[in-house]
């Protein structure tokens, strides 16, 4: 990990919860994928604030150091690590060719990202330009298979926040599964995705399948 941040209990605080995230990666995914992670306190991206980004050429994630801004310790953990699990996910879709049209026919026939309509959508979402009013309600968003707003930007977007929610908050997985057949299906997906890049990703998923297969039927 190297760092351009100022202040070196941040970045202490920072390494620790790099740690214990990358803890649930097989050590070959790590060693195959990644040369380092750059923890640093100013992180724009096309002339927006960003947390983080990543760069495949370079085998490296970007992160912003959360740990600057004085929000409650347990919010900010929480955040960083999501942020991890996100880029991680970018970054093995481009590596191990992940089907798009497969996580598309999960959602269903006539489905659009609104990026699909409108190309300046993730530019504006992130920009703050779009009017609450224009905003999807979060059972709106359940209903169509999305874990939040970002999500209806695209399916790397909508992939990543999968990822979010798969390694950081199996329970809130478990109950989403179950109550949303979309999500349940995409899950799936997901699902099949990391374990044939690597098996060695089956705990994560047992924390929401209980050890086995509970939505093996949902798929078309």
């Amino acid at each position: 990990v190297i760092t351009s941040v100022k202040n070196k209990f941040d970045f202490s605080q920072s390494i620790s919860v790099i740690a214990d995230s990358f803890s649930l990666y097989p050590a070959t995914i790590l060693n195959n994928n990644l040369n380092n992670a750059y923890i640093v306190d100013d992180l724009t991206l096309g002339g927006a604030n960003v947390w983080g980004t990543y760069s495949i050429e370079k085998r490296s994630l970007y992160i912003l150091n959360l740990f600057q801004y004085h929000y409650p310790q347990g919010e900010i953990k929480r955040n960083l690590e999501k942020m991890l699990h996100h880029e991680i996910s970018s970054v093995l879709m481009k590596n191990h060719q992940f089907d798009t049209a497969l996580w598309r026919s999960a959602i269903g026939e006539g489905f659009q990202y609104e990026i699909d309509k409108d190309p300046w959508y993730q530019w504006m979402l992130i920009r703050d330009y779009i009017e609450p009013e224009e905003l999807s309600s979060e059972k709106e968003l359940l209903q169509r298979g999305l874990l939040r707003q970002y999500a209806e930007t695209g399916v790397e977007n909508d992939f990543n926040t999968y990822a979010e929610v798969i390694f950081g908050e199996p329970k809130r997985m478990r109950k989403l599964i179950s109550d949303y057949p979309i999500i349940a299906r995409k899950y799936q997906v997901f699902k099949e995705f990391y374990l044939s890049i690597d098996p060695g990703f089956a705990p994560v998923f047992a924390k929401i399948d209980g050890g086995h297969s509970l939505i093996a039927s949902s798929m078309p």
